[in-house]
């Protein structure tokens, strides 16, 4: 919503990155974001300018949109849906710019506005690709995170597995010992 609501009025059509939004959420999430989001956008984008020009090929657009985003969702590899959103954003926004000539009330007005927009749309398409990216560097490195974890959860309980066989203060101080240097800690307690 926030994509349409901040667009750039020209000719009577709105230069915006709803496209941009619609595509970034399908692709990270799935087919029903996509479509849920796509359908709201375009709905929204339609009701904010009922008897614009691109009023309904913006609507379409944003609806295909987030269909095709949850089908890259679910039939593309991880590491390339990056590359696949850009190339799918221009799709979209070409889609738009082909509807537009074709819903203009003429030939001539629909050229206008595709000239003047036409081009900051569809190369604003290359945003889900930094996007897409974005998400998933943070994704992949809260996994790398998580996993540098688990090992030095398992390297400290095979050093201190041994001394639970018989537990008195000396062992207790032994992994307190061990858990401290192996997590750089100042102190370890055992309670």
């Amino acid at each position: 919503l926030f994509s349409t609501w901040s667009g750039v009025p020209v000719e009577g059509s709105l230069v915006n990155v709803r496209i941009i939004a619609v595509m970034s959420g399908g692709i990270l999430f799935g087919p029903w974001v996509g479509a849920i989001v796509g359908v709201i956008a375009g709905v929204h984008r339609y009701l904010i300018d009922i008897d614009g020009v691109t009023a309904v090929p913006c609507f379409i657009t944003s609806i295909v949109a987030g269909l095709l985003s949850g089908l890259i969702n679910r039939k593309v590899a991880r590491d390339q849906r990056w590359k696949i959103g850009i190339l799918a954003g221009m799709v979209c926004e070409t889609l738009t710019m082909i509807l537009v000539v074709v819903w203009a009330p003429s030939l001539s007005l629909g050229l206008d506005i595709v000239s003047k927009i036409g081009i900051p749309m569809i190369l604003g398409s290359v945003c889900i690709g930094f996007i897409v990216l974005l998400v998933q560097s943070v994704e992949g490195e809260k996994e790398a995170s998580a996993a540098r974890q688990a090992k030095l959860a398992l390297d400290i309980a095979n050093k201190t597995l041994p001394l639970f066989r018989h537990v008195n203060s000396d062992s207790l101080r032994q992994v307190c010992e061990i858990i401290r240097r192996d997590i750089t800690a100042d102190a370890v307690a055992i309670t």
